[in-house]
């Protein structure tokens, strides 16, 4: 009786052991002082089968990734919009062999459908601020409605029926140590117009997307969500490559390097000047004529200005002095009246005179 209680207490104690030992084959390891909750960790991007939209993604699903934690993570966010997953290679720390470890875990969406950044809503009319001079430019024969849009580094009055800008206005001031960052490779959709025009509309066109809110001048005094507000669309208007790309980038540099170090801040206001009937891209974009630009400086406190015209045609390597004009030519170009809040005869002084060099 006794040996046959001992065999029975032998066979429950080794079926116990067995049914714990099976159990265990199934379950995961547990690492030495975790809980077993956190010892296994998130399905990763692999085992999910899914490919993770690096333009949508957030921070944190972006650090599933191998080798990218959180300061990749916040990189590839602040680079966006991509518009191949190849333009990660572009993000400060991501070289060929961490792209290579994470090109089949990513996928770049439709772009057209990303929500534009946010910005404040349109502002009253008599609103300015400190990037406008002067007021707002109000139009004085301009043929469409003007739309005033507010954004973090610049204002800009649109025109839904040209799908242009009409003018841009912004404020660059002297910075000693000038923080750039990586340029977005994409253009926005602003979601505050209704024309809604788009980085495809100038696809093929033969014309560059030319800033009228420069992107780098922008971004070095307002920072990166001000650079993003660059890219929306509302601030784009069809210039010849080489324009965009020699001539009207030395104006750029000039106003946002030279003038800015040399006279503290300086004020500008920008734009295309149309043709009549002038000519379209099939996306329905009227193409300017020539583009023109204002800028005010201060001294002692009084406003001493400089006008530039400057067509689609030209060489690129001509000197800026001979784009020079007057105020008065921009207004009778454009149909905007420009500093119409000073006095009146300090406003004519100023608009009619033509400078005899630039600064």
């Amino acid at each position: 009786m006794g040996a046959d209680i001992i065999r029975w207490r032998r066979f429950v104690i080794l079926a116990l052991l067995l049914a714990l030992a099976l159990g265990c084959a199934d379950a995961p390891p547990v690492a030495h002082g975790v809980r077993p909750s956190d010892a296994e960790p998130a399905s990763s991007i692999a085992d999910e089968g899914r490919l993770l939209d690096i333009n949508r993604a957030t921070a944190s699903e972006l650090e599933a990734l191998p080798g990218i934690g959180p300061v990749l993570s916040e990189r590839i966010v602040e680079g966006r919009p991509y518009e191949a997953i190849e333009d990660l290679l572009r993000v400060s720390g991501i070289g060929p062999a961490r792209f290579e470890a994470i090109e089949g875990l990513v996928t770049v969406g439709p772009l057209d459908d990303l929500p534009a950044p946010a910005v404040p809503l349109e502002p009253t009319p008599d609103e300015t601020g400190p990037h406008v001079y002067a007021g707002i430019p109000r139009a004085n024969g301009y043929p469409y409605e003007i739309t005033v849009l507010r954004n973090t580094g610049y204002k800009v009055g649109y025109c839904e029926e040209r799908r242009n800008p009409v003018w841009v206005s912004y404020r660059v001031f002297h910075v000693e140590d000038p923080e750039s960052h990586p340029r977005p490779s994409r253009f926005r959709i602003d979601d505050r117009t209704e024309s809604r025009v788009s980085h495809d509309c100038y696809t093929h066109s033969g014309f560059d997307r030319g800033h009228m809110a420069p992107n780098y001048a922008i971004v070095t005094r307002y920072g990166i969500e001000a650079q993003r507000e660059t890219f929306l669309m509302s601030n784009i208007s069809p210039q010849t490559p080489t324009l965009n790309r020699q001539t009207w980038q030395r104006l750029e540099a000039q106003i946002a390097n030279a003038y800015a170090e040399r006279y503290g801040q300086v004020w500008v206001k920008i734009g295309p000047i149309f043709g009549t009937p002038g000519e379209w891209l099939d996306s329905g974009v009227k193409i300017p004529d020539r583009f023109y630009a204002i800028i005010v400086k201060e001294r002692d406190g009084e406003p001493r200005a400089l006008a530039f015209i400057i067509p689609q045609d030209v060489q690129g390597d001509e000197d800026l002095a001979g784009f020079l004009t007057s105020i008065n030519a921009i207004e009778n170009m454009t149909g905007l009246d420009f500093l119409h809040e000073l006095d009146d005869a300090l406003e004519e002084h100023l608009e009619s005179g033509v400078a005899a060099a630039p600064w």
